[in-house]
C-alpha cells in the first residue's frame, strides 16, 4: 500500500492484557475484529489463542497517514469496504 499510495497505518493506542504465557516454540493462532471503523483510523481487538486457551488480549487503534508528512489521510475505499465489519 505504502509504495501505491503513500499511506501507510502507524499505532496511535494499545491496550494489552497478558493472562498466560506462551513458549518460544508454542503455536500461536491470533484472531482479530474490526471494533470501530472511521474515514481515517480504526480500532481493533485482538486475542492470541494456544489452542482453546486464551493468552492475551489486546485494543489497538491505528491511524492512516501520508507516508512523507505523517499527517492524517482517509483510509482507501476499496481498502475501507474490504475491512468493514
Amino acid at each position: 500500500m505504502a509504495e501505491a499510495s503513500g499511506l501507510i497505518f502507524v499505532v496511535t493506542e494499545a491496550q494489552i492484557r497478558y493472562l498466560r504465557s506462551a513458549r518460544l516454540d508454542d503455536l500461536l493462532a491470533i484472531s482479530v475484529c474490526v471494533q470501530e471503523l472511521t474515514p481515517t483510523t480504526m480500532r481493533i481487538f485482538q486475542q492470541a489463542h494456544l489452542g482453546e486457551t486464551v493468552l492475551c488480549e489486546a485494543t489497538v487503534r491505528i491511524a492512516c497517514v501520508q507516508r512523507e508528512r505523517m499527517r492524517p489521510s482517509r483510509i482507501p475505499a476499496p481498502l475501507l469496504q474490504a475491512i468493514r465489519p
